[in-house]
């Protein structure tokens, strides 16, 4: 096996692999095992330094470097955020806690496939999809196999049905439908990153053909970080909330820094 260390500061790698933004990491015997493009990886984590392996030999490490966004500077991005009780309470919480950069399409199908279920139930639904329509990554020799992501091109010859059989349910209409979108190039992923937030949010939206999944989130993060609880009910977000709740965190951070928004059971703090 290859491996590597990659110094870091103010990063737990354990909050960051278990918080429900990707679902291929495992804890195995104190390490983390996962895919990262098609690549197997091995992680651990040992004073302020990230340990690395792989079954393929890597001549630059910076693909990885990318995706664990090891080069962040945390203190930058928090001091960014608003300095208001609920946000200082949970960047004490979740101190270390990082955004990984994940490939666009993988973190999309995710993000569907995420609606309504918590992570054990997300990771079993991802597992299933990769082992059936995934290509097969290189292993350490002994080990059992272990498959990518499926591409939007293999899922988009499938049919609703077959998609079904991975245990997503109606997930597997708009998963459908967003392979099909991004296969075709009505959907270019990776052109999103140059628009507006909005500009981004209809150009998603639009592959859908009469609405768009119920928005999911972090099952873990606390819904305090919204504000006070009054005037909230237990319905899940319309479009128009949802909307409106990511204007306003997108005012709250303009430097780009991202925020995190848990929008099961939240009504009106949208919008007031």
């Amino acid at each position: 096996m290859n491996a590597m260390r990659f110094p870091v500061k103010d990063y737990d790698l354990a909050a960051t692999l278990a918080s429900g933004q990707a679902f291929r990491w495992r804890l195995l015997d104190g390490v983390w095992e996962g895919v990262v493009g098609k690549r197997w990886v091995r992680l651990s984590f040992e004073r302020n330094s990230i340990g690395v392996s792989t079954a393929i030999p890597a001549e630059s490490w910076s693909w990885l470097e990318d995706y664990l966004q090891t080069a962040v500077d945390l203190s930058a991005v928090i001091a960014s955020f608003p300095d208001d009780v609920p946000m200082c309470e949970s960047v004490a919480a979740c101190h270390g806690l990082r955004l990984l950069k994940q490939e666009p399409w993988e973190c999309l199908a995710s993000f569907i496939l995420s609606s309504t279920k918590q992570i054990v139930q997300i990771q079993q639904i991802v597992e299933l999809l990769c082992v059936r329509y995934g290509e097969r990554v290189l292993m350490p020799e002994g080990r059992g196999p272990v498959y990518a992501f499926p591409t939007a091109e293999r899922l988009a010859q499938c049919t609703e049905a077959e998609l079904r059989e991975s245990k997503m349910g109606f997930r597997a209409r708009y998963l459908l439908a967003a392979a099909q979108a991004v296969a075709s190039g009505r959907l270019d992923l990776e052109s999103l990153r140059k628009m507006s937030c909005a500009e981004a949010r209809e150009c998603s939206s639009s592959i859908f053909p009469n609405d768009v999944p119920r928005l999911s989130g972090w099952q873990n993060l606390r819904l305090h970080i919204l504000g006070p609880t009054a005037g909230m009910r237990s319905s899940t977000f319309s479009t128009t909330c949802a909307r409106n709740l990511g204007e306003k965190e997108r005012r709250r951070n303009e430097t780009g820094a991202g925020s995190i928004i848990h929008s099961r059971g939240v009504q009106c703090i949208a919008c007031s």
